[in-house]
C-alpha cells in the first residue's frame, strides 16, 4: 500500500476536522484520467472509436493519439463534466464528501459491502496496482498518481464508515504486503493515520506504553488494531474528529426545473423532502403536521415513508397546505400535481383505448 502522506491544507472553503489532501476541483481531474484509462483500455479490446463513444463527447479523436503516452484525458479534450453524470464520477464523489467531511447523502446507496462503493473502490485500486496501468507508466504515462488519490478517498471513506459503526465495503488489502484487511469494529494503524491526518509513524508512536496517556491498540489475526470507540475518543482529544452531517439530496426539489412522469416518480420526490424536514425537526413534529393532512409517515427502510392518497394530488388546497410543511412553492407544487394527474388521466385514457380496439378487433363481425 502507498505510504500514507500528511495532509496539506487546500483552498477548499469548506470546514473539515483534518487537513483535506486535494481540493475538489483537483480529484475531479483525478477522475477523468482513471475514467479515460479504462476507455483506453476498452479500446485496446475494440477499438477507439467504439471505446470513445463511451465519453459521449463529439470531439473525434486519432488514432495515434488515443493511443499516445503523449496524450492524457485532459490533452484529449475529456472534461469532468463529460463524465459527470456517470456513475463511477458520482460515486467517487459522494466518498470524497464523506471521507474529509462527513457528508453523507442519505439518498444514495447506503455505505454497505458488495453495492457501488466496493465496484468503485475496487476500480481504483484496479487502476493503481493492476499490470496496465503499471505498462503505461513504463512508458511515461501516469495513470498511477490519480488513481492513487482515488484510492485514498475511498480507502479514507471506508474507514470513516468503520469508526461510524458501519461496514466494511472493501478489504484495501492489495497492495499493502500485511494482512491487514479492513474489518468491522477496529481500525487498522492506516486507517488511524488517515482518519487523523498523521503519518503512520507518529500513530504508532502515540501507541507507545512509555507515553502519559497512550492510544490503547491490540492485537488482531497478528495485526495492531485499535477499537472504534478508542480510536473516535483519540481523535477527538486531537482536534481531528470529523462530526458527521447526514442530508437527502434528492430532497433538494427545484419545482421550476423538474417536472414528473407519474404519481410514483411525484411521490419519490415529495417523500425525500419530507424526510430531509424530518431529519431537521424530528419524526413526530413532521408526523402531526401530516396528521392534519390526513396524511401519515409510517417507519420504512430509510426513517419513514410519506404515506399518501393519489387522489390527494388533485385536491389544491391539501397541496398547498403540503407544500407549506415541505416549504417549496406552493402555486408551482400544485402546477405540478395538477400535470402529473393529466398525464395519468392521459395514460389511463391510452390503456382503456388499447384494450378496446384490441377488444373489437377479436369480436368476429357480421
Amino acid at each position: 500500500m502507498a505510504k500514507t502522506k500528511k495532509p496539506a491544507a487546500t483552498n477548499d472553503d469548506r470546514i473539515s476536522g483534518f487537513p483535506v489532501p486535494f481540493s475538489l476541483d483537483a480529484f475531479r481531474k483525478n477522475i477523468v484520467e482513471v475514467f479515460f484509462h479504462y476507455v483506453r483500455t476498452i479500446g485496446l479490446m475494440t477499438d477507439p472509436e467504439t471505446a470513445w463513444r463511451i465519453t459521449k463527447t463529439a470531439t473525434p479523436v486519432s488514432y495515434s493519439s488515443f493511443y499516445s503516452q503523449e496524450y492524457s484525458a485532459a490533452a484529449l479534450g475529456l472534461s469532468y463534466e463529460d463524465i459527470r453524470g456517470t456513475q463511477f464520477a458520482q460515486t467517487l464523489e459522494l466518498l470524497y464528501d464523506f471521507a474529509f467531511f462527513g457528508r453523507r447523502d442519505a439518498s444514495a446507496e447506503a455505505l454497505d459491502d458488495e453495492g457501488i462503493y466496493m465496484w468503485a473502490s475496487d476500480i481504483s485500486h484496479e487502476a493503481l496496482y493492476g499490470q496496465v496501468s503499471s505498462k503505461w507508466s513504463d512508458f511515461g504515462l501516469d495513470i498511477q498518481s490519480h488513481a492513487a488519490n482515488c484510492v485514498l478517498v475511498t480507502e479514507t471513506a471506508n474507514a470513516r464508515n468503520i469508526l461510524e459503526g458501519g461496514e466494511s465495503f472493501s478489504s484495501f488489502a492489495e497492495g499493502s504486503g500485511k494482512n491487514e484487511f479492513a474489518k468491522e469494529g477496529v481500525l487498522t494503524i492506516r486507517q488511524m493515520a488517515l482518519l487523523s491526518g498523521m503519518e503512520e509513524m507518529s500513530i504508532r508512536a502515540a501507541a507507545g506504553p512509555k507515553r502519559a496517556n497512550p492510544l490503547k491498540t491490540h492485537t488482531v489475526d497478528g495485526g495492531t488494531r485499535v477499537a472504534v470507540d478508542v480510536a473516535k475518543t483519540w481523535l477527538e482529544s486531537k482536534g481531528r474528529y470529523v462530526t458527521i452531517e447526514v442530508y437527502r439530496s434528492a430532497g433538494d426539489v427545484d419545482l421550476r426545473k423538474r417536472s414528473f412522469t407519474d404519481y410514483q416518480d411525484l411521490w419519490h420526490a415529495l417523500n425525500a423532502r419530507c424526510l430531509m424536514i424530518a431529519d431537521r425537526d424530528g419524526l413526530e413534529t413532521v408526523k402531526t403536521k401530516l396528521g392534519t393532512l390526513t396524511m401519515g409517515l409510517p417507519p420504512g427502510f430509510v426513517g419513514g415513508y410519506l404515506e399518501i392518497d393519489d387522489a390527494a394530488y388533485a385536491d389544491e388546497q391539501v397541496m398547498r397546505s403540503l407544500a407549506d410543511l415541505l416549504e417549496i412553492p406552493s402555486d408551482l407544487l400544485v402546477l405540478r400535481c395538477k400535470e402529473v394527474v393529466a398525464k395519468e388521466q392521459l395514460a389511463s385514457i391510452e390503456r382503456q383505448l388499447k384494450q378496446t380496439i384490441l377488444t373489437s378487433n377479436s369480436t368476429p363481425s357480421d
